[in-house]
């Protein structure tokens, strides 16, 4: 296996995705909101960059799969890198999706680095379907969580939202917390239900 995939194997601990994004933020000495992903891929020795995938969703909807690839990590003997779309639906992908994306795939490389054959190379594709819902795919959802719990981390997420809401509407906490933690308003959203947080709106 590659070298730096070991690495970010040593990081996963089975079934707890809160500890997994604590030894993470402890490799990289990070403990700053919001997380800059790109500075911790970068502390990691990973590189990323941007890669428009027109190609791959044709030949996918040559297959009848239609979905929009959002990303990938490309394995190479002891080299990692990950590429995410530049494009979103004909428009500059915004900073708060490549962001996403972005942890999404480094969430795959380490929940997933013993899947990875570093010999004969590895894309994952991040794929939205046409709804701009993820797929209903384990792998896809455990990569999602943890890129959230990264993201987002559970404690401080939970207590600022339960703070935020005793003052503001639920809506102007969605705000405030995208904005403290420079995601967009649907990862707010996907992190208030994961969280079973939901007491809290309807209690206000």
């Amino acid at each position: 296996m590659c070298k730096k995939l070991d690495e970010l194997r040593s990081l996963y601990v089975l079934g707890d995705y809160e500890k997994t994004s604590a030894n993470l933020m402890k490799k990289v000495e990070w403990n700053d909101i919001p997380v800059k992903i790109e500075v911790i891929l970068d502390r990691l020795g990973i590189p990323f960059n941007e890669k428009e995938f027109t190609q791959s969703e044709a030949e996918l909807k040559q297959n009848n799969i239609k979905v929009g690839v959002q990303g990938m990590v490309h394995v190479e003997k002891d080299n990692i890198e990950i590429f995410y779309n530049s494009t979103y639906q004909g428009k500059r992908a915004t900073k708060h999706k490549i962001s996403f994306t972005l942890a999404h795939e480094l969430s795959h490389s380490i929940l997933h680095a013993n899947e990875i054959d570093a010999n004969k190379g590895f894309l994952d594709f991040y794929r939205l379907d046409d709804e701009d819902e993820y797929i209903d795919d384990d792998k896809e959802v455990e990569a999602n969580t943890l890129a959230g719990e990264i993201l987002l981390p559970r404690n401080t997420f939970t207590a600022l939202f339960k703070t935020a809401m005793k003052e503001k509407s639920l809506q102007e906490t969605k705000k405030a917390l995208s904005e403290v933690f420079d995601v967009s308003i649907a990862v707010i959203d996907a992190r208030i239900k994961y969280l079973k947080l939901e007491n809290d709106v309807n209690r206000n």
